[in-house]
């Protein structure tokens, strides 16, 4: 009986002693984070500020960097709706999802580290980034952007018609990016006159949407390619692009088609292959783009029978390829 008390004092000791180390491990309270983290300092007229966390002080600015980035990335957001768009559909959809993700990716400079700290191997950073630092590197690199794509337009203008819409299609990275600049600046800055950019990039991409269907195409070939031709003035017309085989009048792009057909009888089978080459020039006669295309077809037959296989294989991949793509030109979206 006395054996069986003392297993009892032991027991109830031992329960003891683990209710109170789970109180140690346990009980304990979480660690609260620094206050100026829960209550971050207000932006003013000279300094925007940003709070994060991280595994690192390092991590930790970055945190507070992208906190700031956000700030300015959701007045961006607000404004794009109304100021960016340049069309319906697609191509607003594309371009304002563009700006955005310029907006996210500008990297931030002229910050300093205003507090951190560090608790429970974690890192706390207040950063606070000058405005005025910024609007100025900032439009800095907006004029640089700003001057190279519109001097690229201007000088494509005075060339040709098909030069001038290639140029509008290839600054068009130039013209996502300064946009995004632009609202940056505006959600800085509300000193900052945004209206002559965003106009002048509207003009440019509702010019781009626009000039390509306004372009006259001229189809060059032989009397015996006549039925490349044909298939060449289907595609384009499938696109709403403007075309014809007449020489008279004025184009703004000629499509060269020139190529021969070479026919062979092997082991019992007429076979005709096509080598075919379509070349797109400017009205000043610069090349555009220029593709080869080589088809073979067969019967057993006769020559005419495989000429005819190998056409239809020809028109198979040039629709496959789509005119775009046989002019050297972009799809808008």
């Amino acid at each position: 009986m006395k054996q069986l008390h003392l297993i009892v004092i032991f027991a109830l000791s031992f329960c003891a002693n683990v209710s109170h180390a789970f109180e140690i491990n346990f009980g304990k309270s979480p660690q609260e984070i620094p206050q100026w983290t829960a209550t971050p300092a207000s932006d003013d007229a000279d300094y925007i500020y940003g709070v994060g966390e991280g595994a690192s002080l390092a991590k930790a600015v970055q945190s507070a960097l992208n906190n700031i980035s956000g700030k300015l990335a959701t007045v961006v957001s607000s404004n794009i709706s109304s100021e960016t768009t340049v069309a319906q559909g697609k191509t607003s959809g594309y371009f304002s999802e563009q700006v955005r993700t310029k907006t996210f990716d500008t990297k931030l400079s002229n910050y300093e580290i205003a507090k951190s700290e560090s608790q429970d191997e974690i890192y706390y950073a207040m950063v606070k980034m000058s405005r005025h630092a910024f609007v100025k590197d900032t439009a800095a690199r907006l004029k640089i952007i700003d001057d190279r794509l519109n001097s690229r337009i201007s000088v494509a203008s005075r060339v040709s018609r098909l030069q001038h819409y290639l140029a509008l299609n290839e600054v068009q990275p130039d013209i996502i990016e300064a946009t995004a600049l632009v609202l940056l600046l505006q959600a800085a800055s509300p000193a900052f006159s945004s209206e002559k950019y965003l106009a002048t990039y509207q003009k440019h991409q509702s010019m781009m949407n626009e000039m390509l269907y306004q372009v006259k195409f001229r189809i060059d070939a032989e009397p015996k390619l006549s039925a490349i031709s044909e298939i060449m003035m289907k595609l384009l017309a499938s696109e709403k692009l403007s075309a014809s085989v007449s020489k008279k009048g004025r184009a703004d792009a000629v499509i060269t088609i020139t190529g021969s057909a070479q026919n062979s009888f092997i082991f019992s089978e007429y076979t005709t292959q096509l080598r075919i080459r379509i070349q797109v020039t400017d009205e000043t006669g610069r090349k555009i783009n220029t593709a080869e295309h080589v088809v073979a077809g067969s019967s057993l037959t006769n020559f005419d029978a495989s000429q005819i296989t190998a056409a239809n294989l020809l028109e198979e991949k040039l629709e496959s390829d789509g005119a775009f793509t046989i002019l050297g030109l972009q799809k808008p979206l």
